[in-house]
């Protein structure tokens, strides 16, 4: 057998182990979820919420989606979208195949969620090798922000980025976002005079506030342009200007 038959058989065993560690039958509520099982080690993962969305957990169960719900071994969500809880009411024998997790994006939570779900998948090895690809970027993304000095910025945040800029080390003076904001509330920011308005594209709840100071807009949910947790990430520290 010549050596390039050797490398092409090698090669094609690799692949073809790698497609058997990933999970089958992984139905996810969104694209966010469906990052997070993806960086667990599941190859094949189907996404209910059509990723155009701005909103996602807003979307409506269509009747294929009753099928893929049926036809999973396991159902990824975050416990909070009402399509999936207007599915599993409808159709409680899915309930047993719902897995939640915990959306938000800084490094201990995605490494607890990806390990979690990697146990549950039997995808450990695949989970290992996203986690140190992920916790080393993550650890350049912090070392740019100390040496940027984000903590002499002031920011007001959208609670949706909140964790993920207090883990930067921004000086977080005020959040908005859980309530619709009042003349009041935007009065009382612009009074704190903010160097920096950080909003959330999903929602959009700060617009109102960019008049007087700088604004950048970031990502929780990945898109067609973003579609990978790390894309998202990497995205949003380009947007920091990090």
């Amino acid at each position: 057998m010549n050596s390039y038959r050797k490398i092409t058989i090698y090669l094609l065993l690799l692949v073809s182990l790698s497609i058997l560690a990933g999970a089958k039958g992984i139905v996810a509520s969104t694209s966010w979820v469906g990052a997070i099982a993806k960086a667990a080690g599941a190859n094949d993962v189907t996404i209910l919420a059509p990723i155009e969305l701005r909103h996602p957990p807003e979307y409506d169960y269509k009747p294929q989606d009753v099928v893929k719900a049926l036809e999973a071994d396991y159902i990824v969500w975050a416990g909070y979208e009402p399509f999936v809880k207007k599915l599993t009411a409808a159709y409680p024998e899915i309930e047993s195949k719902l897995i939640a997790v915990r959306t938000t994006n800084i490094p201990d939570n995605l490494v607890n969620m990806t390990r979690m779900l990697a146990t549950k998948f039997g995808t450990e090895k695949n989970q290992q090798v996203w986690e140190a690809i992920f916790l080393s970027e993550m650890t350049s993304y912090k070392e740019r922000a100390t040496k940027a000095q984000v903590n002499t910025q002031k920011v007001a945040v959208s609670v949706h980025q909140a964790e993920l800029i207090t883990w930067l080390g921004y000086d977080v003076v005020k959040t908005f976002g859980s309530n619709q904001l009042t003349p009041a509330d935007i009065a009382q920011i612009n009074q704190i005079q903010p160097d920096l308005i950080i909003d959330n594209y999903n929602s959009l709840d700060g617009k109102l506030l960019a008049e007087h100071s700088q604004y950048v807009i970031l990502f929780n949910f990945p898109t067609k342009d973003y579609p990978e947790l790390l894309d998202v990430l990497s995205e949003n520290i380009k947007r920091l200007g990090l």
